[in-house]
Formats: C-alpha cells, structure tokens, sequence
C-alpha cells in the first residue's frame, strides 16, 4: 500500500516511516480469504488510502463473532467514510477526516480494536461502551496505545 516499513529482526523492531504527506497509502485489493482477523483493521487503513481498498473473498467473515463485514461498513460510515457492501466484499474509499462517533462493536473484539484506531483520528471524540471486550485476544490494548501517546477517557 505505500508505507515505508524497516524491519530489523535482531532487534525485533519494526519501524513504520511517514504519515498521511509522507509515504502516503495507495489503495489496494486485498484478499481476506486466509486473513480473516485482520479485516477489521484494513478496513480502517482503507479509509486512509488514497482511492479505494476492496477486502474480498470475506463471505466467512458474516460468521464470526459478529458479521465482521456490515458491522465495519456502518461503523465506517457513521464517521463519514464512503463503503460499498456486497455479499463477500467491502470496498473503502479514501475519507480525509472521520467523525467521532457511538461505536457499536457488537461484541467482537477485533472490531472493538480497529475502531479505537479509526476514533484516533477522529476530528471529534468518540465513544466506544464495554471496551473491556479487547482483553479476549489483547488485554494491554489501550495501555499500550497510551504508552504511544493516544488520549482514551
């Protein structure tokens, strides 16, 4: 997609370069068939890149803890960003501010998670209940977004 990633195995570090000005994200088609965890954040990171992200081969997705595909495309765009659902895919196209808004994750962590991502950089607050959901699968989420400098209430 365009970012500029160093990856340093010795010292098991991995840094990211740039922003939105700087290595900026191209949009691409992803194919979610073997990476159905990871969904939920691209479809976030679709929402930064310029022109659109088509994740497909997703329909498995509608399965899991929650229905991973219309979830993230209505909470995609209830902070402004443009999306198109179909049966085993959901494009996202570029969005140069989100809104805050009342995130309803539906339970499933994974969609808690990217969420809280996409809130960051929000140009207003959002709210996100029962965030207790990401201990599932990553207890120290939000106390290691802080440790990065993220603001949560």
């Amino acid at each position: 997609m365009g970012a500029k990633i160093d990856v340093n195995k010795n010292a098991n570090l991995v840094t990211v370069k740039g922003g939105i000005n700087t290595y900026p994200l191209k949009g691409e088609d992803v194919d979610c068939s073997q990476i159905p965890d990871l969904f939920p954040i691209l479809s976030i990171v679709g929402a930064f890149a310029k022109g659109k992200t088509t994740l497909y081969n997703a329909s498995n997705l509608r399965l899991k803890e929650s229905d991973r595909i219309s979830v993230m495309a209505r909470e995609l765009a209830k902070m402004g960003v443009k999306i198109k659902e179909k049966n085993d895919q959901l494009t996202i196209y570029h969005c140069k501010k989100l809104k805050g808004s009342k995130i309803n994750h539906e339970e499933d962590h994974r969609i808690a998670m990217a969420c809280c991502v996409a809130a960051l950089y929000a140009e207003n607050n959002s709210e996100i209940k029962n965030i207790n959901i990401i201990e599932d699968s990553y207890p120290s989420f939000i106390k290691d977004l802080k440790k990065l400098g993220a603001d949560f209430n």
